[in-house]
């Protein structure tokens, strides 16, 4: 897959983008306002050794000073300096519970104890550290043993006393909300390569042109299921679409002019008889006599559509019981219709008979287009045998509905009867505020450049 794939995924998302990283902000935020800020006070005690004697005895002394330290720390959070403290501060606790609150450290080769007192009030953290602190002090020159002169040989100092905090240590509010944010947009970039990995739905001629070196012949933007455009809103954007691809059409036989065409879906079960009329009467509005072929015997649309459903029909043609011409019939300026007729017991046999074949060739010959419409060509295999019929193959993608798959089966079953598939024409495509659908390919571009000149 190509880089610019990505970027284009990311352009797309972009809205989603966005709302999950606003999302995932507000979600930080109203987490944050539940929390309850939590107050750091910090004290230091300084441990040396009260040994006054010659330098001998100082370096023992320090040394002795540096190994019962490490002991002092976790002394610390003893219940015999945290009893003392929950008397002296009136506490409502225990020494097990208090002692979580605590932290008692000494920094490698120090004679220093560091001691951290956490706790929902400020005040409160800080008469807690000076009070363990003082405990501590009492604690350990209590259990320090004593010289024969009756002195400690320890002296602890209380170096730094612990001060009020002005700001709540925990939660850091800013970084929540940040790491919310941040999860929040990269959900949203996970949502655009995701649904570019595995929503492979179609939605635009560059989609199309992506896996298909077939030219897309033109877009059709969604109207109301049912409605003949250029019938029933002729000077609408829809029926505008269906023009340029009519005026594009009959041009789109590398070189040589197409006279007929086979009209099926790369989709199951999406062709509808609306395209058919459509491409018909923007054809004939050139003064062109042209004829529409119902072919889906197994699912006959026209004469439902067209409230044409009396009469002959293909099938009546194809079984002897009426000739092409009693069997057509006017349905619009220039346009005659052959629906589908009666049920036939093997519609596929009955299609690729030499019968069909003449009727083909003699609606050729009488009119000056043929739209031949057959099942899907995932549905049946009707459309490949038709496609041998007619001049070329249209291909019809109805946008968000046929995916990639789908196509590229469709197509590949076509090459493999090395069927002229002349183009695509996408359906039900979104277009802009200006107008303009949503391709991006050359080919797209070069088509549109040919229609104008046409017209």
């Amino acid at each position: 897959m190509d880089p610019n794939d990505y970027w284009k995924a990311l352009r797309k998302s972009w809205i989603v983008i966005v709302a999950l990283t606003i999302v995932g902000a507000l979600v930080g935020i109203g987490y944050t306002a539940t929390l309850a800020d939590s107050y750091r006070a910090q004290t230091s005690l300084f441990v040396a050794s009260s040994t006054n004697s010659n330098g001998s005895d100082l370096s023992q002394g320090s040394t002795f000073a540096q190994n019962v330290v490490q002991s002092y720390a976790g002394l610390a959070t003893t219940s015999a300096v945290l009893t003392p403290v929950i008397a002296e501060l009136d506490l409502d606790t225990t020494p097990t519970r208090l002692a979580r609150q605590i932290t008692a450290q000494t920094p490698l080769n120090t004679v220093f104890v560091n001691i951290s007192v956490t706790d929902g009030s400020a005040q409160q953290a800080t008469n807690i550290a000076n009070a363990v602190a003082r405990s501590l002090r009492t604690v350990a020159t209590d259990l320090a043993p004593t010289s024969s002169t009756g002195r400690s040989p320890i002296a602890i100092s209380i170096v730094a006393p612990a001060l009020v905090p002005q700001n709540p240590a925990s939660p850091n509010r800013h970084l929540i909300q940040l790491t919310a944010a941040l999860i929040g947009f990269a959900l949203g970039i996970l949502y655009s390569i995701g649904r570019l990995l595995f929503d492979t739905r179609l939605r635009t001629a560059g989609d199309i042109e992506s896996i298909s070196e077939v030219p897309v012949v033109g877009a059709v933007r969604r109207g109301p299921r049912g409605r003949v455009a250029l019938r029933d809103d002729p000077e609408g954007a829809q029926a505008e679409d269906f023009r340029r691809i009519g005026a594009t059409l009959r041009f789109a036989g590398n070189g040589r002019a197409v006279r007929s065409v086979t009209l099926t879906a790369a989709s199951h079960g999406e062709q509808g008889p609306e395209v058919a009329l459509d491409l018909a009467m923007a054809t004939a509005e050139r003064s062109l006599r042209v004829l529409v072929i119902d072919a889906d015997l197994r699912a006959p649309s026209l004469d439902h559509l067209t409230a044409e459903g009396a009469g002959f029909g293909l099938t009546d043609v194809l079984e002897g019981s009426a000739s092409l011409a009693d069997a057509t019939r006017p349905w619009a300026d220039g346009v005659d219709l052959l629906v589908a007729g009666s049920g036939h017991s093997n519609p596929h046999f009955a299609l690729g008979s030499t019968t069909m074949a003449q009727i083909v060739q003699t609606a050729t010959t009488t009119y000056d287009f043929v739209i031949v419409k057959a099942a899907s060509v995932l549905d049946f295999a009707d459309a490949l045998t038709m496609s041998h019929l007619t001049d070329g193959t249209l291909v019809t993608v109805r946008s968000q509905a046929t995916n990639r798959r789908q196509l590229h089966e469709g197509l590949a079953a076509l090459d493999g009867v090395r069927a002229a598939v002349i183009g695509i024409v996408l359906i039900d495509a979104r277009f802009d505020g200006r107008g303009n659908s949503a391709r991006s390919g050359a080919r797209s571009k070069a088509l549109d450049s040919a229609s104008g000149a046409v017209r």
